[in-house]
């Protein structure tokens, strides 16, 4: 761990703090661009704490104005115990869902399996694309933030620059 980033220790404290007794398992879950990612198992309950760096704060507070939106229209979404985005490393706590994440099992998944995948993909889409159009492309943290690309192709270019410079670092 470098100086100054969160850990396993820090989770479990968090965990800690909400109530959670007994821990038992505590892991870094491999997901996320730039937040620790902590799954954490106990015989009470299991839960994920997601912890922001300090420069990441706006980001712990747009998941957390997204999901009140979302759950709002009825997207499935885990439950959101906690959010505290005054914290010295802004964190959220949240509920674990049974199962593995599908970028692990989506290859074995049966023809049937994907295609109801793509009908729930679908019917959550149509819930999203209820809610107001915002006032660009890209990620926004609420409405009233300037959306930092003005067209798609923009939108879509600064990605695209993005990921060849991931790959660039990755010498792939």
């Amino acid at each position: 761990m470098k100086a100054g980033q969160p850990d396993e220790v820090m989770a479990a404290n968090i965990a800690h703090d909400f109530g959670l007794s007994d821990i038992t398992s505590i892991k870094r879950m491999a997901t996320g661009l730039c937040h620790f990612v902590y799954e954490v198992i106990s015989p009470d309950r299991n839960i994920v704490v997601r912890i922001g760096a300090l420069e990441n704060r706006h980001l712990i507070e747009g998941a957390a104005y997204w999901y009140e939106r979302l759950k709002k229209i009825g997207v499935p979404l885990s439950t959101l115990f906690m959010v505290d985005s005054i914290a010295s490393f802004p964190f959220m706590i949240m509920e674990r869902l049974p199962g593995r994440d599908l970028g692990d099992v989506y290859t074995v998944l049966s023809d049937a399996e994907k295609r109801n995948l793509a009908f729930e993909l679908q019917s959550i889409q149509n819930r999203v694309s209820e809610l107001p159009l915002g006032n660009g492309y890209g990620y926004l943290t609420s409405y009233e933030m300037q959306a930092p690309y003005k067209d798609a192709v923009s939108f879509n270019l600064a990605y695209l620059n993005r990921t060849r410079a991931w790959f660039r670092k990755a010498e792939i």
